[in-house]
């Protein structure tokens, strides 16, 4: 059975903040497929799969031990359905940090389905201008935005039933 992969860019200063409360989130997105995906619902897969809390599989991106950074990097990014990349402005960077900025650029650079997410004030005057087109969500605690919510659980939906149909 194929996954859908989400890989999630972002900072790993503050004990990893960003990554915990991404995870969080995207549990709870998975959950939501799994839960459409149910016997049952109206789905076009040909048989429901047995293990059902496989179906959306979310890492960070980071680099594996014993390759070079970037070309660890661009493979990850390579595989990847959907990434999120974090672009909170943190402490001494006036936009997110350069690492997950270039992430971004490679991402961008290769079509992939990206989205932006900021931790805290809805203020996208802190996003610089190049990436004003992008799609910027904001959240608090560990949950995405509903907007953001939904269209992760549409996206995760329509590519997983495109893998296994």
């Amino acid at each position: 059975m194929a996954t859908v992969s989400v890989r999630v860019g972002c900072s790993w200063s503050n004990n990893h903040k960003a990554w915990n409360k991404s995870r969080i989130a995207l549990k709870a997105v998975a959950k939501e497929v799994q839960i459409r995906l149910q016997p049952g619902k109206r789905h076009m897969l040909k048989a429901v799969p047995k293990q059902l809390d496989r179906i959306v599989e979310y890492r960070r991106l980071r680099a594996t031990p014993g390759e070079t950074i970037s070309k660890s990097i661009i493979s990850k990014i390579d595989i990847a359905d959907i990434l999120l990349f974090d672009v909170t402005p943190e402490k001494g960077h006036m936009q997110g940090k350069a690492n997950v900025m270039f992430e971004l650029g490679v991402a961008v650079c290769k079509k992939k389905k990206t989205y932006l997410i900021s931790r805290g004030k809805k203020d996208p005057t802190n996003l610089a201008s190049d990436l004003s087109g992008c799609y910027l969500s904001f959240f608090k605690g560990e949950k995405f935005e509903p907007a953001l919510h939904m269209l992760l659980v549409n996206q995760c939906m329509k590519l997983f039933l495109r893998k296994n149909s």
